[in-house]
């Protein structure tokens, strides 16, 4: 503040809070938002592979059935919907980071004028290495948990069926 009256031309200096406390409620609710949707999309992720898990069950219902009388467990059993859940979850995940990656080369440029008009310093980066595994790795282990569920559960109304 002293700093900046020193400077050849500068009369008056004022601290405006209020834009400042404007600034801070929006990016308080960007953030809430974000979290909203994040939670909407890990519950749709768990149930797309649900389904797909329901209806890959359903389709195996002959062969499950013969493995059944064979002697196979169900850990046997459930293993190549659980390796299915796993692929698709990473499947979904790099198209997320794909598209992660198009949007914010696409919005770089927008956001480069508005940080010029306001004069801030900002810098719109995508997901680093460490935040890619990571994303890879929470795709895998939701898509684990959402096959487990859904084919441990088709498969015993499957065996409440016979």
């Amino acid at each position: 503040h002293t700093n900046l009256n020193k400077i050849k031309g500068v009369q008056e200096v004022r601290l405006d809070n209020d834009w400042m406390e404007k600034l801070t409620a929006l990016s308080w609710l960007i953030a809430h938002v974000a979290i909203f949707c994040t939670v909407l999309m890990t519950i749709a992720v768990f149930l797309v592979i649900g389904n797909s898990i329901r209806s890959d069950v359903y389709s195996s219902r002959a062969s499950i059935d013969v493995m059944k009388l064979l002697g196979a467990t169900d850990q046997f059993i459930l293993r190549p919907y659980l390796y299915t859940g796993m692929i698709y979850a990473m499947l979904g995940g790099l198209v997320a980071a794909i598209l992660s990656s198009v949007i914010i080369g696409y919005f770089t440029s927008a956001v480069k004028y508005v940080t010029d008009i306001f004069a801030v310093q900002f810098d719109l980066n995508g997901l680093g290495i460490g935040e890619l595994i990571f994303l890879l790795v929470s795709c895998l282990i939701m898509g684990y948990v959402g096959a487990w569920i859904a084919a441990k559960r088709h498969i015993a109304l499957l065996d409440g069926k016979r």
